[in-house]
């Protein structure tokens, strides 16, 4: 999300001028995008886990 947003040619100053590129990314995102998240949901719930809850590399 952070980088596309950096991408657009005028960034967001504004709060509202925030939230309204956020929102406009995530109406934006295909399920190919969330893909390598649910497909690694198992790994870094597992390093969670070992961890004991502290901190990832995710």
């Amino acid at each position: 999300m952070k980088q596309c947003i950096n991408t657009q040619h005028h960034l967001p100053g504004a709060y509202d001028e925030m939230s309204q590129a956020v929102q406009e990314e995530w109406d934006n995102l295909k399920q190919s995008d969330w893909n390598p998240l649910l497909d690694s949901m198992f790994k870094r719930l597992k390093e969670r886990r070992k961890r004991q809850g502290m901190q990832t590399r995710w």
